[in-house]
């Protein structure tokens, strides 16, 4: 399904176009596209040389656990400190909402939308689409595989934002009932990267925007959306077959605990310690 270079239109569900065009503005993908690199494994937590007082060792039908009772070795307290309370007067109060590092945030937040979307990828080539704006859900059949969509989290188009959780998927409409929702209609535009709403206010521009943005990027950023979604299944499939070559094997496992005697009172978290 790759997409032409047209210009964008989203077609209402009665066949008007809601908007004709594309703004100016490109859309672009914040911070990195997925290309399926898995992130470099979390180095384990390393304890200092100690005093073992007693040892319980426990045997599953997989592993081994052994469980250590041993003298406090003295780590830093993971439980974070309980700030002062601090009485702050008017003044304090307005200078500190009134700081730039607070004006930065709440202008960055008020040009920020999140969005909140389920996409059903029906037969590899039309999306079913729902998202809500303000309590209300919306509807709409796109002309796009949203499984492209799904290696980033945050898209800017000029000032604004768009923070995405996107929840998608592929189905088969083989065996579908014939009034089942997600069967592709006949008159869904063919042109690839454009939509077609099907339920929801087409008065508020607003609810439509963060879509809208998505669709220009798909145009946009075709080809490399692309080659990340198959890189990104390239690499899931490796890492099946390897685990059905090599099934993990469970390790026994080591626990230590110990008595923790600190101050309990202005502490945030579970009291004791242990690794």
């Amino acid at each position: 399904m790759k997409p032409s270079r047209i210009t964008l239109a989203i077609v209402a569900a009665f066949g008007l176009p809601l908007i004709a065009t594309a703004q100016e503005d490109s859309v672009t993908i914040v911070g990195q596209l997925s290309d399926g690199t898995p992130p470099p494994p979390t180095p384990k937590p390393e304890l200092p040389p100690v005093e073992i007082r007693e040892t319980k060792v426990v045997q599953l039908p997989d592993r081994q656990v052994t469980i250590h009772r041993i003298a406090d070795p003295g780590l830093p307290d993971p439980r974070p400190k309980l700030p002062e309370r601090q009485e702050l007067g008017q003044e304090e109060i307005d200078a500190f909402r009134n700081s730039p590092a607070v004006q930065q945030w709440l202008e960055e937040a008020a040009k920020t939308t999140h969005l909140f979307i389920s996409a059903t990828v029906v037969d590899g080539r039309a999306t079913f689409l729902r998202w809500w704006h303000e309590g209300t859900e919306y509807q709409a059949w796109s002309n796009a595989d949203w499984m492209l969509l799904t290696g980033f989290a945050e898209c800017e188009k000029g000032d604004k934002r768009f923070v995405s959780l996107l929840m998608a998927g592929r189905m088969s409409s083989e065996h579908l009932p014939a009034e089942s929702p997600f069967r592709i209609p006949g008159d869904l535009p063919a042109e690839p990267g454009t939509y077609r709403i099907t339920q929801g206010d087409l008065t508020d521009a607003e609810a439509y925007e963060g879509i809208t943005a998505l669709h220009e990027l798909y145009r946009s950023d075709y080809a490399r959306l692309r080659q990340a979604y198959n890189l990104r299944e390239q690499r899931r499939k490796e890492r099946e077959a390897a685990l059905r070559a090599n099934p993990l094997v469970p390790e026994d496992v080591v626990l230590h605990f110990w008595k923790v005697d600190r101050d309990e009172e202005n502490t945030v978290g579970p009291k004791g310690g242990a690794q």
